[in-house]
């Protein structure tokens, strides 16, 4: 019985475990579930190649070396679900105040076309002239009304 360590032992429990790390701890501006999701999936590559070299010939390998893979494989796939999660409401959180953003920034843009294409100086001008604005009272109105619908209330007394 030859008791050798797996190819990816050390390798695949290494990476899947600074993909952990990196999923739990850093997940700041969206590029550390980017960096954990691709650690991760190169660990579980490795790790399933290892695992069908042990299947294949299971009595050439050490069964620690085999439990180190296999606990790589399931911190991998935790790393993989949790990551991708994370990188979902990265792409969505960007996506939407990116969005507030554009549009902010294209009704500034047609806020300063207008402004641009507004002449201030005619404008100006024409409230220097006190004779544009006159006033006209019309002869045909005679008096102000206001009507009001009502409202009749009735008081019902018991006996």
């Amino acid at each position: 019985m030859n008791n050798q360590k797996l190819p990816a032992d050390s390798t695949s429990l290494v990476l899947s475990i600074i993909a952990a790390v990196i999923v739990f701890v850093g997940c700041c501006c969206g590029i550390g579930p980017v960096i954990a999701l691709t650690l991760a999936i190169i660990a579980l590559s490795m790790a399933n190649k290892s695992l069908k070299l042990f299947r294949e010939a299971p009595e050439n390998f050490s069964p620690q070396s085999r439990g180190n893979v296999n606990a790589s494989r399931i911190i991998s796939i935790t790393a993989i679900i949790i990551s991708g999660v994370q990188l979902l409401f990265w792409i969505g959180y960007f996506i939407f105040y990116g969005t507030i953003v554009g549009t902010a920034l294209y009704d500034a843009a047609q806020r300063d076309a207008f402004e641009d294409d507004y002449n201030y100086e005619e404008y100006n001008d024409s409230l220097d002239n006190d004779n544009d604005w006159e006033y006209y009272e019309s002869e045909t109105l005679e008096k102000d009304t206001l009507k009001i619908d009502t409202i009749e209330i009735e008081v019902i007394e018991e006996n």
